[in-house]
Parts: structure tokens; sequence; C-alpha cells
């Protein structure tokens, strides 16, 4: 029985170590597949060392050696694999890349056309010839397409031709290509983990984001101890503006990962975004240490975005002034002329602050921030049209529209506000005799249009927020504009839809309720005298609303002196209430 368990127990530990030798074996292989290329050149160095006659290491270590772009050293490593065995098909394919690399087109079709001849009908044979004429940074499509598609004459069905494709056409920006690429690989690789990763980076290139999301954590579902999906996944969350996820992302890749200074630099900018501002100085205070040839514009970057957030402006602004100054424009981002806006914009530099917020827009059009700050810039300017534009820019990016058609209520009706203000002065010169009034008809439709462009907007937050009481009470106002007269019943209705909501808070909306009253007495009254002529009856009716509404003003404010006049004007001779 003993004898029988000792057996057991040295089968169960036999099998895991050739597991783990296995493991050990394809780790290599793995961290390449990650484009890890130091920790692939780390674990295949002592797989070579401990047998240096394994011809697939040699050929994956001279692949790890084109990754660190050491091309001499790759070209050794092939050399050391032709010469344990000349026919291997593998082996005469990476002579190929290197013939490839080094210009000589006639060596480079003479190995592939060997690689292919010694295993004609391995499909694999040809995907690497394929991947290696698109992928290696001297490129020969031509012998690419020709591999590919004797590839897929052999079998359309594997999957490495699909991704190789994929490839292909997202490096030329062919996003919807390149996706029916890799969905191709999936359908005949489900669990095919680089091809859903891949297809992620494509929806989050195209801005699907959901879809991105959605492919992501289905890669990582199929294989959790991955690399690069975790960067990716943590780049897609800081893009949305979730940098929480993409702190805890970053945190797992670099974890894993051969770091590099743009991956630092990254995760530098998202423990900022998450107001981490120490931990992200203390990340960049260790690129300095560790590379001292790193551009110092990395750490000012920081340092300017860091002042603006702790209200140091100033400061701020000259950092961000010798970040320009030293950082490599290819290496200049949107965000770090968003925060040079706003710093220029705090510092009372508006048209500065346009400007370089419209580079910002240049480098990422889909920030509705930066559309908000030029709009609020533009209308501080009195450039309402403009500030509206913005505005609307910003809904189509996927911004609120409730609260943004609001601002552009807002933004319309201060127009507005111009033009009624040139129709007044226009009429006053007018009465004095010191200017003719011929063009007034232009100046009141342009006061009439922009009060419409208000009403608009107003009207829409209504349908959208049914609760929200200040559209009401603007719309109210606009009808009360463009129906003077009191000939319709727009503005009452609004009013008396704003009136109702207001009453949930009267003392948080005193001054409001006010208002509406006001409007409210003088419909009826002006209704009431056009009724005279008609039904008495009705006529004394609205007069007796009139009255009941201007003794609500003196419910809430007795010192209310239109309310008083009006009210005995009423009461003595039914003289006309002022509206004011």
């Amino acid at each position: 029985m003993m004898k029988n368990k000792f057996l057991i127990l040295f089968f169960i530990a036999l099998s895991v170590f050739k597991g783990m030798a296995q493991e050990q074996k394809n780790l290599g292989e793995w961290y390449l597949g990650e484009l890890q290329y130091q920790k692939a050149y780390d674990a295949l160095l002592k797989q070579f060392k401990a047998n240096p006659n394994d011809i697939n290491t040699c050929n994956l270590l001279g692949d790890a050696y084109l990754g660190l772009k050491k091309q001499d050293s790759a070209k050794i490593m092939y050399q050391k694999a032709f010469a344990i065995d000349a026919k291997n098909a593998v082996v005469l394919l990476n002579l190929g890349k290197i013939a490839l690399l080094e210009g000589n087109r006639e060596a480079e079709l003479d190995y592939f056309d060997k690689a292919k001849k010694q295993d004609r009908k391995n499909p694999v044979i040809y995907c690497k010839i394929a991947d290696a004429c698109f992928d290696l940074s001297k490129k020969d499509t031509l012998t690419g397409n020709t591999y590919l598609n004797m590839g897929m004459d052999i079998n359309s069905k594997f999957p490495g031709f699909h991704m190789v494709k994929g490839d292909w056409e997202a490096f030329n920006k062919n996003y919807g290509k390149a996706a029916n690429a890799y969905e191709r690989a999936i359908f005949f690789d489900p669990n095919n983990v680089i091809a859903h990763r891949k297809l992620g980076g494509i929806y989050a290139a195209a801005r699907f984001n959901r879809m991105s999301l959605d492919t992501y954590n289905k890669c990582i579902q199929i294989e959790p101890n991955q690399i690069l999906v975790y960067k990716d996944l943590g780049d897609l969350y800081y893009s949305l503006g979730r940098y929480a996820e993409a702190e805890k992302n970053y945190d797992i890749y670099l974890g894993k990962a051969d770091v590099s200074i743009d991956d630092k630099e990254r995760y530098a900018i998202i423990l900022f975004f998450n107001k981490k501002y120490n931990e992200s100085a203390k990340v960049l205070e260790d690129v300095l240490k560790q590379n001292k040839e790193t551009n110092q514009g990395v750490l000012l970057r920081i340092r300017g975005y860091i002042a603006y957030e702790t209200e140091d402006y100033k400061t701020g602004l000259n950092y961000m002034n010798k970040f320009f100054q030293v950082q490599n424009p290819n290496r200049i981002i949107a965000s770090d002329y968003f925060y040079n806006g706003r710093l220029l914009e705090k510092n009372n530099m508006p048209a500065q602050a346009m400007e370089s917020y419209k580079k910002a827009l240049a480098m990422d059009s889909t920030k509705t921030e930066i559309y908000e700050n030029l709009a609020s810039i533009s209308s501080d300017s009195k450039m309402h049209p403009q500030a509206i534009q913005y505005y609307e820019k910003m809904i189509a990016n996927g911004a609120d529209k409730v609260s943004v058609n609001y601002k552009i209520g807002n933004e319309a009706y201060s127009q507005g506000r111009i033009y009624s203000d040139r129709n007044d002065s226009l009429l006053n010169l007018k009465k004095k005799k010191l200017a003719e009034y011929n063009d007034s008809t232009v100046v009141r439709d342009s006061m009439r249009y922009w009060y419409q462009r208000a009403d608009s907007a107003y009207t829409v937050v209504n349908r959208l927020s049914p609760d929200y009481p200040g559209a009401y009470l603007l719309k109210g106002r606009m009808d009360n504009f463009l129906d003077p007269d009191v000939e319709r019943n727009e503005a009452k209705d609004s009013y008396e839809k704003a009136l109702a909501l207001f009453l949930k808070e009267p003392e948080r909306y005193k001054g409001k309720i006010i208002e509406c009253y006001r409007y409210l007495a003088w419909y009826n009254y002006r209704n009431s005298e056009r009724a005279v002529s008609t039904d008495k009856q009705l006529a004394e009716q609205l007069k007796n609303n009139a009255k009941d509404y201007y003794a609500k003003i003196l419910e809430l404010d007795p010192n209310d002196t239109i309310a008083k006049k009006v009210i005995e004007q009423l009461n003595q001779s039914g003289k006309q209430p002022s509206k004011k």
C-alpha cells in the first residue's frame, strides 16, 4: 500500500515538473506575443545557455533581438540556427527577414521560397512570411500579399492569416476591415486572446467605447495573466476620464511589463487626474533618476498641471511656458494645450487661452470640456453666437442635452438683448430727432430671431426635463418678448408651469414666484380689456384674476410698490397696470 502511495506521489511530482518545464520553455515565446522583448530575451537566454543547440530557442532568441532593435545579434542567432539545421523552414524564413531588412531582395525571395518548399502544406510558414513582410520596419507588401494568398489557398480557416490581414488594415487605419479580419480570426479560434485584444484596440480607435470595453474584458476572461491588455484597457479608461479604473489597470500592467518611459509618463498623468498629485510627481522623479537623459518637459508638464489644480495659476503658467520651450513638439498631447489654456484664462489672458484650447481640440475634438471653456470665454466677450456654436459641438460629442440647451438659451437671450438695447437706442434717438430709424426693421428682426432661438432651446429643456422650472420661466420671458401685446397663450402657459414648480419650494424661489404672478396679472388684465366690448362678465372675471395675482405678490412682499399702485388703479378707475 505504501509502495503504491509512493508511486502515485512520484508520478504527480513528475507531472508537475514536466508542466513547469513546459511553461519555462514557452515563457520566452509568450513574452514575444506580449511584445515584452527584454523579458523574452532574459527567458530565452537562459534556455539557450542550458541548451545552445535547440533550434527553436535560437529562432525565438533572434526574434527577441529584432524586437530589441539589435538586428546584427538577431542575424547571428538565425545563422546559429541555420548551422544546426539548414533545411529548417523557420530558420530559412528568418534569414529572409534579415535579407529584407538589409535591402537584399534577391536573397529575401530566395530564402522565403526555400522555406516554402521545405514545408509546403504548413500554413504557419506562409503566415510568418506574410507577417514579416507587413510588420518589419522595411516592408514588402507585394511579397506579403503573395504568400498570404498562397497560404489562404492551402487553409483559409487558419486564424493567423486573418490576424496578419487585420494588422495590415489597422496599420493603414482601415478600421472596419481590420475589425472584420480580427472577428474572422476569433471565429476560427474563439480563445485567441491576441485577436480579442487587437479587436478591442480597433473599437477604441473607432471610439466604439462600449464594444471596446466588452472585448477587452472578454479577452481577460479568457486569459487573466496577459500583460498588454491591461495597458490597453487602462488607456481606454483614461480616454473616457475614468481615472480610478485606468490607474487600477495600469498598476497591473506595470507589475508585469517591461516598463517604458512613455508608460511611466502616462501613469503619472493618470495619477494626476486621479488627484494623486504627490504620487504623480514621485513617478516622474523616478523617471528622471532612472534616465538622466529624460526631457525635463515631462516633469514640467505635471508640475504645471498640479499648479493649476492647487490654484497656483501664475506659477503654473510659468511651468507650462518652460514646458513648451523644451518639449519635443511631437510629444505634446491635447491635455498640455488644455491645461495651458486654463492657466491662461486664470491669468486673464482670454485671447491666448482660446488659441490654446483650439490647439487642444485639433488634437482631440471629443473633449467636451474644451468646448465649454471656449463657450465661456466667448460669452464673457459678448460673442454669444460663437458661444452657441461651441455648445452645439458639445452636444454633438455627447454632452448633456438639458444643461447645454439651457446654456444655449441663455446665450441666445443675451444676443437678443443686444439687439433689444440697440432698438431702444434707435427709438430714443428718433424721439430726440437726432437720427432716422431706417434700419429698425433689421434690428427688430434680429432681436426676434435670437429670442426665438432662445425659446427653442428652452423648449428642448422643458421636453427633456419637465420638472425643471428655470427653463419654463425663461421660456415665458422669451414668449413675452415675442408677444408683448399678449395675443397668444405661450407665455402664460410657460409661466404657469414654472409657477407650479416654484411653489413647491416657496422660500427658495420667492423672487421668481413674484415674477410669475406679475406676468399672469398682466396677462389677465390685458385680456380683460379685450373682452370688455364682447363679454363684460368675462372681462370682470379676468380683471379680478389680475387683482388676485397682485394681492399674492403683496402677501410675499408687502412693500412691493408696483403691486400696491396697480391694485389702487384697478379699484379706482380700471387704469392699465404696469407689466414691469
